[in-house]
């Protein structure tokens, strides 16, 4: 009986982890501009405040606090961002259904389920 294996390096469906820190991250957005308060030319509008984060260029993380307009520029900080459940080497290979092995089975032959499954 042949044996597969199954190897996470260069595997594309791992792309799907969202381990890096760039994918936490949205636009270039600012903050003047995209969140400007059209009542209140030159700032936010006051909904962001202590909720709205942008990363500069640089690194930094700015939250925005009701007074530092100018400084919100940079990529738009994601709230709540969660990772997906991890896609695992099993995902390369589909689960055998119990119907088929037992279809198998009546015919005297062993069909064993998929790795991992």
């Amino acid at each position: 009986m042949q044996e597969f294996k199954i190897y996470a390096a260069g595997k594309k469906l791992t792309y799907l982890n969202f381990e890096k820190e760039s994918y936490k991250l949205g636009p270039w957005v600012i903050g003047l501009k995209d969140f400007g308060d059209k009542n209140n030319p030159g700032k936010i509008l006051a909904a962001f405040k202590d909720r709205l984060k942008v990363k500069t260029a640089d690194g930094k993380i700015i939250t925005y606090d009701g007074t530092n307009d100018a400084d919100m520029v940079g990529f738009y900080v994601v709230r709540n961002f969660t990772n997906r459940l991890p896609v695992e080497n099993k995902h390369y290979l589909a689960p055998m259904s119990i119907n088929l092995m037992q279809e198998y089975a009546d015919r005297g032959y062993t069909l064993t389920q998929t790795p991992g499954w």
